[in-house]
């Protein structure tokens, strides 16, 4: 198990280029791409927007082992690809090929977000507030909420 995570965080690579733009490759099971397929991509090959609006660029990528977060310059936090324990932040568990919006859930209204990580099935984020926020999977307690309950 240990050398397929540290196949697939090998594989999703990305770059970003501009604001605006960002491009991956590799292996796309599960959409963790962002292209809006799940077919492998053997070069680089342009990321869907998905939900970001077109004025909104991307600030910083991360990529996780099935799934990729995105910051845009709005303070919002974008994700996509496998969803299997929330960790895509949409309130679902449906796996995205293109980016929807993380759902707030317990950050306050007015509160964006200045840095993003995307672990192996969980996500995290800075707050403006300087509060850490997590979603996804917590099997090992990962989210640092005190339980190991999935959100």
């Amino acid at each position: 198990m240990g050398v397929w995570v540290g196949l697939i965080l090998v594989m999703a690579v990305f770059r970003a280029f501009a604001a605006s733009d960002a491009s991956a490759w590799g292996w796309n099971g599960v959409g963790q791409l962002g292209i809006g397929t799940t077919l492998d991509a053997s070069k680089a090959v342009a990321v869907f927007n998905g939900a970001k609006p077109s004025d909104v660029g991307w600030a910083t990528i991360s990529a996780g082992g099935i799934h990729s977060l995105a910051l845009g310059t709005d303070g919002w936090v974008y994700a996509w690809g496998g969803n299997g324990a929330g960790q895509v932040g949409d309130g679902t568990t449906d796996d995205r090929s293109t980016a929807v919006r993380v759902v707030r859930g317990d950050a306050p209204v007015g509160v964006g977000f200045t840095r993003i990580s995307a672990g192996g099935q969980y996500s995290l984020a800075l707050g403006t507030d300087g509060r850490v926020y997590a979603w996804g999977s917590n099997d090992h307690g990962q989210l640092g909420d005190g339980t190991t309950t999935d959100r």
